[in-house]
């Protein structure tokens, strides 16, 4: 999820039940990564748009895809009526079991860097940048993933990659790894070019690698935002925003030589 939406299912799947519309039903495991506790047909049927028929082809689709689980003897995707939690509640579901999930890594390290501090907090933190492949959800097939509209997943990971990697820059500009620093300010800049948080920190790093006149660029370029949706005037900073540049010198006149 953290890119382009990909699923590697393991060895023995059938890829050619899925190959046409793959990226349809990569769309479907994603839903399902995101319902840890199992989904009913209707709510697939909700989320889809689709008759109960058809997400019963789909399932069956997407079950011999992802194929037999090696822990458990049966498939990833048991059918709705047989998976021990369905029976528990009286209810067919649809669950993936064993699904490793990269968004949910993210989660779980950045959880754990909250927990420690140091080198240990850096590690956890880079280790969660790198799982970043892009945009999340990025390049969704048209017309679909309309589900996210309600559960705002992909928008909430953007948001937390951008958290990430600005406690990531602040951590490593504290222990002077400068290159660890750059790439988590190269990666929040990449995918929010328009947060002032992920402009700031990527300045600091500029700062701190001695490119000071780029990063007064970078900067400038930022107070100096247009509106480029209505008459292009200029777009007002968050508070937070002008307090930095006014307790700053990046935008101070540059000094002329005599």
């Amino acid at each position: 999820m953290l890119g382009p939406l990909k699923v590697r299912p393991g060895v023995g799947g059938k890829a050619q039940k899925v190959a046409k519309r793959f990226s349809f039903y990569s769309e479907i495991v994603a839903f399902l990564a995101e319902h840890p506790r199992g989904v009913t047909t209707q709510e697939v049927m909700a989320a889809f748009g689709q008759s109960e028929t058809r997400i019963s082809k789909d399932m069956s689709n997407v079950r011999e895809w992802l194929g037999v689980n090696p822990r458990t003897g049966r498939s990833f995707l048991p059918p709705a009526k047989d998976h021990p939690e369905a029976l528990r509640r009286g209810v067919g579901l649809y669950l993936v079991e064993d699904l490793l999930v990269d968004a949910h890594l993210f989660r779980k390290l950045r959880q754990r860097a909250k927990a420690r501090s140091g080198d240990e907090a850096l590690r956890d933190l880079l280790e969660a940048l790198r799982l970043v492949q892009g945009a999340p959800f990025d390049g969704l097939r048209n017309g679909g993933h309309t589900w996210l509209a309600e559960s705002r997943t992909d928008q909430n990971l953007h948001v937390a990659i951008a958290d990430v990697a600005h406690e990531a820059v602040t951590a490593a500009l504290a222990a002077a790894e400068i290159g660890p620093a750059r790439h988590a300010a190269e990666l929040a800049w990449g995918l929010a070019p328009y947060e002032t948080t992920a402009v700031f920190d990527l300045a600091s790093v500029m700062e701190q690698e001695g490119q000071s006149d780029e990063a007064q660029k970078l900067i400038r370029a930022m107070a100096n935002w247009t509106d480029d949706t209505g008459d292009g005037g200029p777009i007002e900073l968050p508070e937070r925003a002008q307090e930095i540049l006014r307790k700053h010198r990046w935008l101070q006149p540059t000094k002329q030589a005599s």
